[in-house]
């Protein structure tokens, strides 16, 4: 679902395309070169897990299976994603060398962007841990002792102090509720049923909540331009860009397009009436479809919501750490005074 090496969700450029596995299956379809030679050049090309996996299903070709026994034979070497859309467009009669190139790709992609993520937030995480230890040592050891102290000499206190002590009485409670709130959303998102849910929830996020709208939409479009090439009817091509997407609320939401496009609806028309599509993805899609170019026209927005991700990341990259120093470092400021404040006005009274 996401892009090439050092953009980390863009698309190759046409500059370097001919570099690019899903460019050297072209060549090799275009030259009439045998399944199986190209299926092992994608492999040796693509590495790792999935090139294993296309490297077998290539010797699996050559042992004479058909596609689907090979298929069914190797499958489980691939991630769950790729392997439900395979399998899919193997039954559908889809052109597996078109499919399979641009589907590695998107695995390759979306292990890229993961790895990105975790970069950009691991900073922000620790960060955050580290506050939340604060806050807890100063609520169950530090405020208390305050508090007591100045209880005992009758002080009246600042506002600032007040609102602290106040603060780290319910802070404790706070976290937990926080915590059990992050652990049921975890459990609810590997629930089937439920996940479409905690999905929609986190596109509604600030920061996170664009980068995940703009990578679903790319994803999906780039999916359904291979399916589409490959000679999918829409109504298959909907339903195995579903079976891949990450965002389930989206992969709903394209399964209902599906059964629209399975009544004869155009894909242009299906999508404007779900309120889950970009209306820039549904303006592209019926140009495309009104000049007999949808897989084009569905390449060229995957490109273009894959420039919009990758702003996103460059602007998490930029303002994550600044934010956590500023939160930080303000809390600190506004907390130590507050607790120390009174202290001072102590000892300017028994001096």
């Amino acid at each position: 679902m996401f892009p090439s090496e050092d953009s980390s969700i863009d698309r190759p450029t046409d500059d370097g395309a001919r570099a690019t596995p899903a460019a050297q299956i072209a060549l090799g379809t275009e030259w009439r070169l045998p399944l199986p030679a190209m299926l092992r050049a994608l492999g040796e090309e693509h590495g790792g897990r999935v090139g294993v996996a296309i490297e077998s299903l290539a010797d699996e070709l050559d042992g004479g299976r058909s596609l689907k026994a090979a298929l069914a034979e190797v499958s489980p070497r691939f991630p769950k994603s790729l392997r439900r859309q395979l399998q899919m467009v193997a039954e559908a009669g889809g052109d597996l060398s078109t499919v399979l190139p641009a589907l590695s790709n998107v695995v390759t992609s979306e292990r890229q962007l993961r790895g990105r993520l975790f970069a950009i937030f691991t900073y922000p995480l620790l960060v955050s841990t580290m506050l939340v230890g604060v806050i807890l040592f100063s609520s169950w050891v530090l405020v208390p002792e305050f508090a007591s102290m100045y209880g005992g000499f009758g002080l009246e206190l600042p506002a600032a102090t007040e609102f602290f002590f106040w603060f780290c009485r319910w802070a404790p409670l706070t976290i937990l509720l926080i915590g059990l709130t992050v652990a049921g959303l975890s459990v609810m998102a590997m629930t089937p049923g439920l996940a479409r849910y905690v999905h929609w929830f986190v596109g509604s996020l600030p920061f996170i909540g664009p980068l995940w709208t703009y990578e679903g939409h790319a994803s999906l479009a780039r999916m359904l331009a291979t399916y589409t090439k490959a000679r999918l009817p829409l109504g298959e091509s909907l339903r195995c860009a579903a079976a891949g997407l990450v965002d389930h609320n989206l992969a709903t939401a394209a399964l209902q397009v599906a059964q629209h496009c399975d009544e004869g609806k155009s894909l242009a028309d299906a999508m404007s009436a779900s309120r889950h599509f970009e209306r820039d993805l549904v303006g592209q899609i019926r140009e495309g479809e009104e000049s007999s170019a949808l897989p084009a026209a569905l390449e060229s927005a995957a490109s273009s919501y894959s420039a919009h991700a990758r702003r996103q990341l460059e602007f998490l990259s930029c303002s994550l750490p600044p934010l956590m120093i500023w939160l930080v470092g303000g809390f600190l400021m506004l907390f130590v005074p507050a607790m120390f404040l009174p202290m001072l006005k102590l000892i300017e009274g028994l001096s």
